[in-house]
């Protein structure tokens, strides 16, 4: 093959095809058509576009305001669950039961949960209520055995009871020993002779 005919056959491998006239309207008039099928399919996504560009940023102003109230309001609970508590145990009056403690006395009376909900508008105020609640609380707390005494308290019973259930042994005693015993002394053998029996 000749140069020519090698850059003929290069040239024409590399020609790209240009679509007819009728083809291109073909083309158009089924984009118009699936153009027209997306705007149908979102109508809320261009409503969305065409509200007001200040919208997105007072949105994102009001999500940041309700993340820095809820974080205030969990450091502020944790401080009213601290005064509650007193001085009470911790570990056996947790954070769960004071809260839960709480939140029923602010469902039994609702100027407590009004006053949880403004409790920055007047805060020392508002502190007189969470000492209140703490007495109630520590009363609440007082009434209930005490751990520590009730423990001490089974283990005696535990170790009397322990030392009961052993039947006592007969004791061995000739005739002559029982003339020389005294009345308890009498008695107590014929207390031992009897379980033993």
């Amino acid at each position: 093959m000749s140069e020519e005919q090698k850059q003929t056959v290069v040239d024409e491998s590399e020609a790209v095809a240009e679509p007819t006239a009728e083809e291109t309207n073909a083309q158009d008039e089924g984009l118009d058509e699936l153009l027209s099928q997306f705007d149908q399919a979102v109508p809320e996504q261009k409503a969305e576009q065409q509200v007001d560009p200040n919208a997105a940023l007072v949105e994102r102003l009001n999500s940041l305001e309700a993340a820095l109230a809820e974080t205030q309001t969990r450091t502020d609970m944790v401080d009213v669950i601290k005064d509650v508590r007193g001085e009470l145990d911790a570990e056996m009056f947790d954070d769960d039961l004071i809260t839960a403690w709480v939140d029923a006395k602010a469902r039994k009376n609702p100027a407590l949960a009004e006053a949880w909900k403004n409790r920055n508008l007047n805060q020392a105020a508002f502190k007189k209520v969470v000492q209140k609640l703490g007495s109630e609380f520590s009363r609440y707390g007082e009434a209930l055995p005490d751990k520590n005494a009730t423990e001490d308290r089974e283990a005696v019973t535990a170790a009397v009871r322990g030392a009961s259930k052993k039947a006592p042994e007969a004791l061995e005693v000739d005739e002559s020993e029982v003339a020389q015993m005294s009345d308890a002394q009498f008695e107590a053998w014929k207390r031992s002779q009897a379980a033993a029996s």
